[in-house]
């Protein structure tokens, strides 16, 4: 009898490691498994991949929490954009000009207004320019741990509480 409590206990042991150990590989698998959008408004026909959007709002509906948008240099601005999830998002840079070694393509990737606002805790934005003048680039009251490195902005405007 306690022979059998005995290869009871280890069963439910051995089934409660497995569960464990396929719980942490599930988790890991799918935190490494961030997806990757590319964006690029100068593209007529984008249907190379499924991962090619010519539109801020087409890449951002896809994107979740966690992922990375690359967005290409052209000519045309990507307009106003509000980001209320935790991104990383690359440009190619900006003095691209003078700079000959560094790109092929010398157009920045250029928005005329960047929002951070709650939900996007996290984010990291590299490489990017604005094309406006006028507060630009806004990060909510309260929000914190947003990066921005290697960007051209004319203003960041850290809102606060009204008086």
């Amino acid at each position: 009898m306690q022979s059998d409590t005995i290869k009871t206990v280890k069963l439910k042991f051995l089934t409660m490691k497995t569960l464990f150990t396929f719980l942490t590989a599930t988790c890991l698998i799918t935190t490494l498994h961030a997806k990757i959008v590319y964006l690029n408004n100068s593209l007529t026909n984008p249907n190379i991949s499924e991962n090619l959007f010519t539109s801020w709002a087409d890449a951002y509906a896809v994107v979740s929490s966690g992922d990375t948008i690359y967005v290409f240099g052209t000519r045309n601005s990507y307009g106003r954009v509000t980001i209320d999830k935790k991104l990383t998002i690359l440009g190619p840079g900006y003095y691209l000009t003078e700079n000959n070694e560094t790109q092929v393509n010398k157009l920045v990737a250029g928005f005329d207004q960047i929002s951070f606002v709650n939900g996007s805790q996290g984010s990291y934005i590299q490489g990017i320019t604005d094309v406006e003048n006028f507060y630009s680039t806004s990060i909510a009251q309260n929000l914190e741990d947003i990066t921005i490195e290697n960007c051209f902005l004319h203003t960041v405007f850290f809102e606060t509480e009204s008086a």
